[in-house]
């Protein structure tokens, strides 16, 4: 290639970028924000309510929808129960703790006053873990929640064998309804005054599971209630607190019990 030919090329290409300068944009361009469309399903729930995800501790194994599943179903439970627990302390604000594993142990959940453990592996139906979660709730509200102001502490039931109820806590109405104390009950009861055999061990998982049978199967509840006054007492103490409200009657079941019938546990009735 000869000089001339060159020379010639140099000049037409700093001709080329002399006009491609002039047309140069050099003024930083603003970060543009990211679709939310691109954000997961567990994400775009915890911008709805942020004060639940920081509760909230997932096992390594979780999917995005897995997370999103279980977050909607605490945050709807929850919810629901706020507003007639309200007068006695916040359930958003007693709970502190939400921990959540996808194994397989010998119990599903287990609760203290602020603090809820799950592990899932166990689980067989669809709407198990809501009621697990139904049942684990009650604890918190019975431990955290309902509370006397009085300095007296009742000795008849405790807390790892610690007084801990004052002597007006309103969970000692409920536990009076068929114990004497923590670990008697009272002569007269019988199986058909529980709301499972479970609920037979302790006055705290009779509390519990009354709770998951009146939330989630209201109506058969009051099909029991026909065959003991003492569980009348405790349907009534339910419906007074969260003033009638439930979660579902669930009439499905009505035909699988005789009113004196019990299950060993409620949390493991499966509905149709």
């Amino acid at each position: 290639m000869s000089n001339a030919n060159v020379d010639e090329i140099l000049n037409q290409l700093l001709l080329f970028l002399s006009d491609e300068s002039d047309s140069l944009d050099y003024t930083p361009k603003k970060k543009e924000k990211p679709d939310s469309s691109s954000s997961s399903l567990y994400e775009r729930a915890c911008s709805r309510n942020s004060d639940l995800c920081t509760k909230m501790n997932f096992s390594y194994d979780f999917s995005d929808n897995e997370k999103y599943y279980y977050f909607n179903q605490i945050d709807q439970a929850i919810s629901l129960l706020e507003d007639p627990l309200s007068q006695y302390r916040s359930l958003w604000k007693t709970l502190e703790s939400i921990n959540l594993f996808l194994t397989k142990w010998n119990r599903r959940g287990s609760s203290s006053w602020y603090k809820m453990t799950f592990y899932l592996g166990g689980l067989k139906y669809e709407n198990e873990f809501f009621q697990v979660l139904t049942h684990e709730l009650w604890h918190i509200v019975d431990l955290g929640i309902l509370q006397g102001t009085a300095k007296k502490k009742d000795h008849d039931f405790t807390e790892f064998d610690t007084p801990k109820f004052s002597i007006d806590d309103p969970s000692l109405e409920y536990y009076a309804f068929s114990r004497d104390s923590e670990t008697i009950r009272k002569s007269w009861v019988k199986r058909k005054d529980f709301c499972s055999w479970y609920g037979m061990n302790d006055p705290f998982e009779d509390f519990a599971e009354c709770h998951n049978l009146y939330l989630n199967h209201q109506k058969l509840f009051r099909f029991f209630t026909q065959s003991s006054d003492i569980l009348k007492d405790k349907y009534n103490y339910f419906a007074n607190l969260y003033a009638w409200m439930y979660f579902s009657n669930d009439e499905d079941h009505l035909d699988d019990f005789s009113p004196s019938s019990r299950v060993w546990d409620t949390t493991r009735m499966n509905q149709k």
